[in-house]
């Protein structure tokens, strides 16, 4: 059964306008097709050509045409035609009988589907203002992470250096002079044999000494290419042999180490960042604003999106409602979403309308499929007899399970009775009133209640 979508106007129906006297007469329920047909003006003739009635004696919920012509709009006629324009999709006409059970979930259906388009551009433009606010962000974040890295590795850098200055100011006295710097042959730039006092001052920034910040700054970064150093000996603390004949002294360790790197806040912060992200310093107030403003936007769109999300799941319920055969006049709607249970000796049984069965060992244990809804599949004339489910769990070495439900009449649902009669396939009977005969109607109406015409309303 194809899914229907009607679309609410007026009395929340579909609708047909025909003119009269200039103006538009809507017509609820009427196929377009036939709206030369229905003249307010007229009196209107069944399609079949059964019978001729006044127009007021359309959609007034009382059959007066064989073919339900006359109530293209109400639950009156049983093989009426209720025309869905169905917005969106393909139109389509149901019959008139199921629009009362129906009609709640199709208007429904269709302020649905219009808030879900509206949800849709609402996403499209929320996604776009979150990429929007994203990419600044993600430059500010790239260029805080570039300035962090090379700084994360200064201390290593300048404790290299501080260990080149010591290596090269061989007689200790805080100067690395032109005479120790001819001591390195790896400074011979000419390949001459002696590092010349014009090799060596290029060197010293032409200075006959440097500090060690002037070496840091300006030396360091030339001859740390040229020259192997020996790397500091800066054992950890766990690796120095333990002492038995001497006590440990409260402080020495600690002041020695702060004197080698000389630390000052700059450093420390140096140092958190060596540990990771949780090291890392606080963004700058203005990448602190993007980053509040992306946040914002994201927090936008998530929103929409799970709006939109909870739109599509309750559409996509209600459709798989309605494309489920729920009987000629939704007779079987009651059983929709719902389970009964039936137990034996050794097994629970639970049949899901319109959904799955399943078996289950009373004494414990895990479910087993015995199939999925496929379709109705009683006999040419008695199509709602029988239940088809198929493709549950495979039989060891067997077939797929499946099972047949007998539908009965009894005075509420309830599974009677299951078996499996052959092997993989199961038998359940259920009874619910929906396929009982309609009790008989007392007297039968002569005559229309508004209008005098003793042949029209005859039951044969």
């Amino acid at each position: 059964m194809a899914v229907v979508v009607c679309v609410a106007v007026l009395s929340l129906l579909a609708v047909s306008s025909v003119e009269c006297g200039g103006r538009e007469y809507e017509v609820r329920g009427l196929d377009p097709r036939h709206k030369p047909r229905y003249h307010p003006g007229k009196d209107f003739t069944c399609l079949d050509g059964s019978d001729t009635i006044s127009f007021s004696m359309v959609n007034d919920d009382y059959c007066d045409c064989e073919d339900g012509s006359d109530e293209p709009g109400t639950a009156a006629c049983p093989t009426g035609g209720f025309y869905c324009r169905n917005v969106g999709h393909r139109p389509e006409t149901i019959l008139s009988s199921r629009v009362n059970d129906e009609r709640i979930r199709f208007v429904r259906l269709d302020e649905l589907k219009t808030e879900q388009e509206r949800l849709k551009e609402e996403v499209d433009r929320l996604r776009g203002d979150k990429e929007a606010a994203e990419e600044p962000e993600r430059l500010a974040k790239e260029e805080h992470e570039k300035r962090r890295k090379p700084l994360g590795k200064r201390p290593a850098k300048e404790a290299e250096a501080r260990a080149a200055f010591e290596q090269l100011d061989t007689d200790s006295d805080g100067y690395v002079t032109v005479a120790e710097i001819q001591q390195r042959m790896e400074l011979d730039d000419d390949q001459d044999g002696e590092v010349s006092l014009e090799e060596a001052l290029a060197y010293l920034d032409n200075e006959e000494r440097v500090d060690e910040t002037v070496f840091k700054d300006s030396v360091w970064s030339f001859v740390s290419d040229k020259i192997t150093f020996e790397p500091a000996e800066t054992e950890p603390p766990t690796a120095l042999p333990i002492q038995t004949d001497a006590p440990p002294t409260d402080d020495t360790g600690e002041k020695d180490y702060e004197e080698d790197y000389d630390y000052d806040e700059e450093d420390a912060d140096y140092k958190d960042e060596e540990r990771g992200e949780e090291g890392m310093p606080p963004y700058p107030d203005d990448t602190q604003e993007l980053i509040k403003a992306a946040d914002s936007a994201r927090e936008a769109f998530q929103k929409v999106e799970r709006e939109l999300g909870d739109i599509n799941r309750e559409v996509g319920d209600i459709e798989k409602f309605l494309d489920v055969d729920l009987g000629s006049a939704m007779e079987f709607a009651p059983l929709h979403q719902q389970c009964y249970e039936y137990t034996d000796r050794e097994y629970t049984y639970r049949l899901c309308a319109f959904d799955k069965v399943v078996q289950k060992p009373k004494n414990g244990g895990r479910e087993t499929s015995l199939g999925t809804w496929v379709s109705w599949n009683g006999p040419e004339g008695s199509r709602y007899s029988s239940m088809l489910f198929e493709n549950g769990e495979g039989c060891w070495n067997g077939p797929k399970r499946s099972t047949k439900v007998t539908v009965g009449c009894g005075l509420e649902e309830a599974v009677l009775a299951a078996s499996e009669p052959n092997r993989c396939e199961y038998a359940m009977e259920f009874v619910t009133p929906a396929v009982c005969p309609p009790p008989p109607t007392p007297g039968t109406p002569v005559s229309h209640p508004d209008t005098p015409k003793p042949d029209s309303h005859q039951e044969l």
